[in-house]
């Protein structure tokens, strides 16, 4: 008979083939990449470099007192989505929620970019950036988010469609128009907004999976089926 940890690093392996098979552009298992820098699990290679968010069995763990946050430069090109459709999906566990929670960044409000965050109330929002001083939130309904549980949270944009999920059903509430986002240089953050102090995360994020394509609900559903068991 085979042990616990027998079981849980072979459902581990299917989990991980299970999410290469759907051809991330970014991919973080962040349960298992240690030290203060690393190279993401997709086929790109992304080089992320840690800000003091310190290895757990379950993911990184965040605290918003220092800021702490993970970095990939902006070389990483594959998530500077303009025209394109994108999808973005996270575990994610709160330990606080008393203002806006950076998911992750890559852009500036109203200049460029986009970003994927919670607001104070629990609510998911996806935000899509232009310039001259321009932006077009998507959102889920308040109480959404609730600290100290895990939740693996989502989201798509197809055309000027965004859709927000969390564990794997469709919570979208507050709906927009997008408009492309303003091509962006800027490097990316996890766990923190673009000028790494405001909007710090306080919890774990245990992985992060982004598309550069609109997942379909059923693919959005079935990750979630795929990957919950490691965040109970």
């Amino acid at each position: 008979m085979a042990t616990k940890e027998q079981v849980i690093a072979q459902r581990t392996i299917a989990t991980e083939r299970y999410i290469l098979l759907t051809m991330p552009v970014l991919y973080l298992p962040l349960y298992r990449l240690d030290g203060a820098s690393f190279t993401s699990a997709d086929g790109h290679g992304h080089t992320c470099t840690v800000t003091s968010a310190t290895w757990g069995m379950q993911g990184r763990n965040f605290n918003s007192a220092t800021p702490d946050y993970i970095e990939i430069p902006a070389t990483s090109t594959q998530f500077n989505f303009t025209s394109g459709d994108f999808s973005i999906i996270m575990a994610v566990k709160l330990d606080s929620l008393a203002a806006i929670v950076e998911l992750f960044c890559r852009g500036a409000f109203q200049v460029d970019g986009w970003r994927f965050a919670i607001n104070a109330a629990g609510g998911l929002f996806l935000t899509t950036n232009q310039t001259p001083a321009a932006n077009q939130d998507t959102s889920s309904s308040n109480g959404d988010i609730v600290a100290t549980n895990w939740h693996t949270v989502g989201a798509t944009r197809a055309g000027a469609a965004v859709k927000l999920y969390k564990n794997g059903v469709d919570v979208t509430s507050a709906t927009n128009t997008h408009v492309n986002p303003t091509t962006c240089a800027r490097t990316a953050k996890i766990g923190v907004y673009d000028d790494k102090v405001s909007n710090p995360l306080d919890g774990i994020i245990g992985e992060v999976c982004i598309y550069n394509r609109a997942l379909t609900p059923i693919e959005i559903q079935q990750n979630y089926i795929q990957t919950c068991w490691r965040y109970r």
